[in-house]
């Protein structure tokens, strides 16, 4: 249901079961960010919306602005994509300085947490399609509160020492190398006689000596890189050439589980024609599991395959939006589902979408 105020020009969206700031945003054709904003103006103070993007369960409707919706019906005209170079989708990271809130749902036999933090990304320097970037990732929240509980509280100030993390990607996009490991190991020394001190049990103590061995390498410190779900979509060779059927073959390993090798999935990579409601780019990832791994692999913790068993199933479709001018990202939405023994044992739903 929707209802107009002449007065104001607003336009109010009556909330429904399952909506999203990012359904409501496709719904309409408008950015999550600019419709947040846009209500947070005009609702009272206690129906704001925060920045996790999430709608708190006591607000029922969302304030939109008639004059945003009637800029975008002017503009509903089919524009195609225009890329150089046989398709090719090429960023100009040297530009990058931007933030992102990330919110992963985790679902597993279990039950269902919700996770949220903000990274941030900056380009420091430029050589020949080789970019230095600083990575910076703010306190996680688990269902809206920080850590509490042990397993995850020690998950969370393990990797506290991470960041700042530099890195250098190619022109793909592609994770290079990690140039400041040693300022991290120094960081990691302040913190672990602090950790030993909080944390007193032997299953603590052996994460802690495990998290020591691998500050002190560099391929261990980029694995670990590799297991942020947010960074690994950011990073899966989005920039490339696409040809004239927008469309190629892409490989992923997404960090389902925190301490074995990304399972792998095989996706078709497509670039949408059209320019988007908002005039970006739209690029869509859908594929299914192509681990050789058995279900008993996974359980054992095995990197490579080793046991027999009932082979991994699963989904991923992931959906991109790029600025249409620099190809910077500016929202990554999707799910991922892994099913062992022919039972889903984990779904993780991702959205992330550009702050600044």
């Amino acid at each position: 249901m929707n209802t107009t105020n002449r007065h104001t020009q607003t336009k109010t969206y009556i909330l429904l079961e399952g909506d999203t700031m990012y359904s409501i945003a496709d719904k309409f054709g408008l950015e999550a960010n600019a419709i947040r904003n846009f209500h947070n103006e005009h609702a009272s103070l206690n129906n704001h919306i925060p920045f996790s993007n999430d709608i708190p369960e006591h607000v029922l409707e969302i304030l939109l602005s008639v004059a945003a919706l009637q800029n975008i019906k002017s503009h509903t005209l089919e524009v195609p994509v225009v890329l150089k170079n046989q398709n090719s989708l090429h960023c100009d990271f040297s530009i990058l300085n931007h933030n992102y809130g990330v919110v992963l749902y985790l679902e597993t036999q279990k039950g269902k947490k919700r996770i949220h933090y903000t990274t941030a990304l900056e380009c420091t320097k430029e050589f020949e399609f080789v970019y230095d970037l600083i990575l910076n990732k703010s306190q996680v929240y688990i269902d809206y509160k920080i850590p509490d509980m042990l397993a995850d509280s020690l998950a969370n100030s393990l990797a506290k020492p991470l960041y700042p993390i530099e890195v250098q990607v190619g022109r793909s996009g592609k994770l290079l190398r990690v140039t400041n490991q040693p300022e991290i190991y120094k960081q990691w020394k302040i913190e672990k006689p602090k950790l030993l001190r909080y944390f007193r049990s032997s299953i603590a103590e052996r994460q802690i000596q495990a998290a020591d061995i691998a500050y002190q390498n560099t391929t261990a410190i980029e694995k670990a890189l590799r297991r942020d779900l947010f960074f690994t979509l950011y990073c899966s060779r989005l920039y490339t050439k696409y040809f004239s059927k927008l469309e190629i073959e892409n490989t992923l390993r997404i960090p389902i589980y925190p301490f074995i090798r990304g399972i792998q999935y095989q996706v078709k990579q497509h670039i949408h024609p059209f320019l988007n409601a908002n005039g970006n780019i739209t690029l869509h990832q859908i594929g299914k599991v192509s681990d050789s791994r058995s279900s008993k692999d996974i359980e054992q913790s095995k990197d490579e395959p080793y046991y027999k068993g009932d082979p991994l199933e699963g989904e991923l479709d992931i959906t991109y939006e790029f600025c249409n001018q620099k190809h910077i990202i500016k929202s990554i939405r999707g799910t991922v589902t892994l099913l062992m023994n022919q039972q889903l044992d984990k779904k993780i739903t991702i959205e992330a979408y550009q702050l600044t």
